[in-house]
């Protein structure tokens, strides 16, 4: 009567049975490696001719360190003093 927009606010729980997003399968259940089955949101990215697949799970805690500090410039050594002393984690 307004012309004012607005919509209804969803509750979280409900989200998962707004048909829109239903429709769109926003939401996918996935199986992540360490913490089992969860369901996710889907990347909204879609490339021409390619299939879609559902996102790489969350590293763990300190998973890629040692290779983030060599590509930020710190040296093996430092890395491993710094494994040592538990201020960074030594995850693969």
């Amino acid at each position: 009567e307004r012309d004012i927009p607005c919509g209804p606010v969803n509750t979280l729980e409900a989200l998962f049975e707004e048909p829109h997003l239903k429709e769109a399968g926003l939401f996918e259940e996935v199986v992540h490696p360490s913490e089992g089955a969860m369901t996710s949101v889907r990347s909204p990215f879609r490339v021409l001719n390619l299939p879609r697949r559902s996102d790489r799970p969350a590293p763990k805690v300190g998973e890629g360190s040692e290779a983030i500090l060599l590509e930020a410039g710190f040296a093996p050594e430092k890395i491993q003093d710094l494994v040592a002393r538990n201020i960074v984690g030594a995850g693969k």
